[in-house]
């Protein structure tokens, strides 16, 4: 049996179930899909402690799946090691064991990251292998890490504490809260949202350009953007992962932004 650890939707736990496979997910919240979509039983609330040997996932597990994990992604090769068995790894935030994974320049965070998390799984002696998975997403490079016949290395637990020592640096292991305080601009309050979108299309409407019989107005840069707003608007963007541009972005129907230019839209 596997598990998906950080199984998000569940998607990836029912398709593999309806395969054939048998298994199940583990995420820190429930999501709304999994009730009236999916069999509960599949599907698991439950925080893991990677630091702990006793890391609370199920018995009777052959496989391990981070599908991707998040800030889980370097601890999945220390459980699975632990447990002794293979797991399927497809790294996309960089995180290293106790936060943000450091940059060392010369490669892309991304590739950083891929040879990061196959740097700590060879060092606990499983063989791995990369593929380029066939799905939409620009990162796609998965880790297949299997046991080799010579086993693991004999002094496991002395390399698992090696590997944390290396990056602890006084931190510690934190799970991300059940609830996360959504913060892409889409939450905000509609009265506000409205006010700010009326605010900045009647600024755009300022000006003479024309577009054949179609009146387009003029463009404004971010920063002539920000400066329509008020003190407390700015500091609730900066609130906002994105900010102002991700406010505009989620405006799509109205305005563009193209190389930090902000204009209308044409539908024509």
């Amino acid at each position: 049996e596997y598990i998906d650890i950080g199984c998000g939707n569940g998607l990836l736990v029912h398709l593999l179930n309806r395969l054939g496979y048998s298994g199940c997910g583990v995420d820190l919240r429930e999501r709304k899909t999994w009730k009236g979509m999916f069999p509960l039983d599949e599907l698991l609330e439950s925080t893991i402690d990677p630091s702990s040997s006793l890391n609370g996932l199920p018995e009777g597990i052959d496989f391990l799946i981070g599908n991707p994990s998040d800030e889980l992604t370097p601890w999945i090769p220390l459980m699975a090691a632990r447990l002794s068995l293979p797991f399927f790894l497809l790294p996309c935030c960089p995180f290293d064991f106790y936060g943000k994974l450091p940059r060392k320049g010369g490669a892309s965070l991304y590739e950083e990251l891929i040879l990061y998390a196959k740097r700590i799984s060879e060092c606990l002696g499983y063989t791995v292998e990369i593929d380029k998975l066939a799905i939409p997403s620009t990162k796609r490079t998965a880790l297949i890490c299997t046991i080799p016949s010579t086993g693991l290395r004999d002094d496991l637990e002395d390399e698992v504490y090696r590997l944390l020592d290396e990056s602890k640096k006084g931190r510690v292991f934190t799970a991300r809260p059940k609830e996360e305080k959504v913060r892409n601009c889409s939450s905000m309050n509609k009265d506000v949202r409205g006010a700010l979108i009326d605010r900045v299309f009647n600024r755009l409407m300022e000006g003479e350009e024309k577009g054949d019989k179609w009146r387009k107005g003029k463009s404004l840069s971010l920063s002539e953007v920000v400066s329509l707003l008020s003190m407390e608007e700015k500091k609730m963007m900066k609130e906002q992962c994105g900010g102002v541009q991700t406010f505009l972005k989620n405006q799509h129907q109205i305005f563009k932004v193209i190389s930090g230019v902000v204009s209308l839209r044409d539908w024509r």
